[in-house]
């Protein structure tokens, strides 16, 4: 899932900040976030449509209350019988419909292949 990516970079950027014996920031982990996962597109695992991430948001999560619907938290439990693990991040896709469109990381899914992975082994080319 996103979040697992998402999990990951900010293990990678920490480890990082670690070696140089100091702490990386939120807005730190939020650009580095970004800066790998802004632009792609990742698919949800509820209704199978795809999303651009336009932005990652660490510091808003599933607990935010949105308008009329509730908290996302309680949408998708209701909605959908998805039960999401607290404090995750917030992944705005915008849509045409929707430009307020914030998915869970959790329920996402990243498609193609991470510029890391083809770097690492070679692909096309």
């Amino acid at each position: 899932s996103v979040l697992e990516k998402i999990t990951m970079l900010r293990d990678r950027l920490r480890r990082d900040a670690g070696r140089q014996r100091r702490q990386a920031t939120v807005r730190e982990e939020e650009d580095f976030v970004n800066k790998h996962l802004a632009g792609r597109t990742c698919i949800t695992q509820y209704n199978y449509m795809s999303y651009k991430i336009e932005q990652v948001y660490l510091t808003r999560t599933v607990e935010e209350v949105f308008g009329n619907i509730g908290s996302v938290v309680d949408y998708f439990s209701r909605r959908w019988s998805i039960y999401l693990e607290p404090g995750q991040p917030l992944l705005h896709c915008p849509t045409r419909k929707n430009r307020d469109c914030y998915l869970p990381a959790q329920v996402a899914y990243l498609t193609g292949i991470d510029d890391d992975w083809r770097r690492d082994l070679g692909f096309f080319g």
